[in-house]
């Protein structure tokens, strides 16, 4: 994660876990065939219907649909805000396992999204949370509002930008502030093995960066602590 513009960034790691990638989730797996990305929830019928990427038959879930399904269950009740099954799921949906308490997604019960899922997902999106809000406030008390924020990778090409705001991964702001590069990484990469200049660029950019270390940054464990509610303790928190 790097913060920053022309002149300078920050920079630092999270340690978020694999669960946007599907991975430590009980039914997870990747933006594929048959991955839950996605749900409705129909109150009058107490019905949830998942949305499946290619149609079909249900196989599991993948990061964004994980994403997806807590801000609907949020939304709807039947998730409190520490993402633990509340009394407002319909007895029908409500599954009980070796997993503990779970959300069914398919009539059989095969697909199913338990708390413990749920528990991985607030972990992973309070890091995330928490190293965005520690970044920024390191630029100290003349910090400005982020003018725009890009998500890269094939996570952010599946993420569902309400539905990370609405748990509080990504701050709230105007849509038209999000933007997308698919793999900057590798195209970065590409880009600089064929442009003398633009490898002449990248170091020297390189030297304006600063790495934060945010397990020694003052403060951080406070906002990892307050991040890992959906959407967040102090939902202003989300504003930056």
């Amino acid at each position: 994660m790097a913060l920053g513009g022309e002149d300078f960034a920050l920079a630092c790691a999270c340690s978020a876990g694999p669960a946007f990638e599907g991975g430590g989730i009980r039914c997870g797996m990747r933006a594929d065939q048959g991955a839950i990305d996605g749900a409705r929830i129909d109150l009058e019928r107490d019905a949830l219907e998942p949305s499946v990427i290619g149609g079909g038959t249900a196989r599991g879930i993948c990061g964004s649909g994980l994403i997806a399904l807590a801000d609907v269950l949020l939304r709807a009740g039947w998730i409190d805000r520490a993402g633990r099954v509340t009394n407002r799921l319909p007895p029908a949906l409500q599954v009980e396992g070796a997993w503990g308490t779970g959300v069914a997604l398919t009539a059989d019960g095969e697909v199913t999204l338990w708390e413990r899922d749920l528990a991985s997902l607030v972990r992973a999106k309070g890091a995330i949370f928490a190293g965005i809000r520690s970044l920024h406030q390191s630029l100290g008390a003349g910090a400005g509002p982020l003018a725009r924020v890009i998500v890269s990778g094939n996570f952010g090409r599946f993420l569902n930008l309400t539905a990370a705001i609405g748990i509080g991964l990504l701050p709230e702001l105007a849509p038209g502030r999000f933007g997308y590069v698919r793999n900057g990484s590798l195209e970065g990469a590409t880009l600089a093995l064929l442009s003398r200049e633009l490898m002449a660029e990248i170091v020297a950019f390189r030297d304006r960066v600063t790495y934060v270390d945010l397990s020694e940054l003052p403060g951080y464990m406070d906002e990892f602590v307050g991040a890992c509610f959906l959407p967040h303790t102090s939902p202003e928190q989300l504003r930056l």
